[in-house]
């Protein structure tokens, strides 16, 4: 290599956990998201939660009681299901938030990252391109 070539080197990221992935609309992000009964285990993004919580109380006329959670989770199930309702499911070159790293969209591309995922990565890249990543149960400790 001449003294004009440079080499990139590998960018070993601090440990993650993967973004969160919205069920109906597919957006992925980084941040918050509700835990309602209501919800079972299902992940919703703001907007997705307002409209499925519109649909389920007000359309579906459902009364939040722990008796009605069976009719209220197949209630959200079918509106999880429905393309048709608001907010539209994302193409996929819209599903990503600016809050995930460009790397982190290319692992999650190749598959080397899945959303809503309870583990730790640690991903290493050369540039946004991912060259490896490993998967742990608990926050890693890297020494550098």
């Amino acid at each position: 290599m001449n003294s004009n070539q440079t080499q990139e080197k590998p960018i070993h990221h601090k440990g993650t956990r993967s973004p969160l992935q919205c069920a109906h609309c597919l957006l992925m992000w980084y941040g918050t998201f509700s835990r309602d009964d209501w919800l079972g285990n299902v992940t919703l993004c703001t907007a997705c939660h307002n409209a499925a919580y519109n649909y389920v109380f007000y359309h579906q006329n459902l009364q939040l009681r722990q008796d009605t959670l069976p009719l209220i989770h197949q209630a959200l199930q079918t509106w999880i299901a429905d393309a048709n309702q608001k907010p539209f499911p994302r193409p996929p070159e819209q599903r990503f938030h600016r809050s995930v790293p460009a790397w982190m969209r290319n692992a999650i591309r190749i598959s080397k990252v899945t959303p809503n995922d309870e583990r730790w990565y640690l991903v290493e890249s050369l540039g946004d391109t991912v060259t490896s990543v490993q998967t742990f149960e608990h926050p890693p400790t890297v020494h550098r």
